[in-house]
């Protein structure tokens, strides 16, 4: 009997941890295209309700103004709100589609294998501010264009909210 108590204590340990680890090293794979998490809680909570805020320095590229050629991008607590522990930022055209890149950070990764630009943390440590740099594809034809910017935020592992807007900064 004292062999089983042991065992079934690590047992019940392990499981708590995977429990509770969500996706400490950012969002999976199949994550692609959906960016809502898929741990605990199956519904995000509302949009007005959300303590953080995605915040953009501009809602459109120009190759014609050499500080358009890319944008800031910051997911941040607002003030006096909760850190959050994960996050996806997914790009826009004007219209829609999947569109651009992010540059390497030191804090987050492209989803992997991911064809659509988005981005996710790297860890589970809880953050105020995450900034990330958005750029338009090399390759591209317009001298300017439209942008949109996504965001799921993960507080914990029973809090997020998915679909955030961008709001640009003044």
């Amino acid at each position: 009997m004292t062999r089983r108590v042991p065992n079934l204590t690590l047992l019940l340990l392990l499981t708590l941890v995977k429990i509770s680890g969500g996706f400490p090293n950012g969002a999976p794979y199949s994550m692609c295209g959906y960016y809502k998490p898929s741990h605990a809680t199956p519904e995000p909570h509302p949009h007005n309700t959300s303590p953080y805020r995605l915040i953009v320095s501009a809602q459109y590229f120009d190759f014609r103004e050499p500080e358009h050629d890319y944008v800031v991008v910051n997911i941040t607590s607002r003030e006096g709100g909760p850190p959050f522990k994960g996050f996806v930022v997914a790009s826009y055209d004007g219209s829609g589609k999947p569109y651009g890149s992010w540059d390497p950070s030191p804090l987050a990764h492209q989803v992997p294998r991911c064809k659509k630009p988005a981005i996710t943390h790297n860890d589970a440590m809880p953050k105020y501010l995450t900034t990330l740099v958005w750029r338009p594809p090399k390759d591209e034809q317009q001298e300017w264009g439209w942008l949109q910017f996504r965001a799921t935020v993960v507080k914990d592992l029973h809090n997020f909210w998915s679909e955030l807007p961008h709001e640009v900064l003044m």
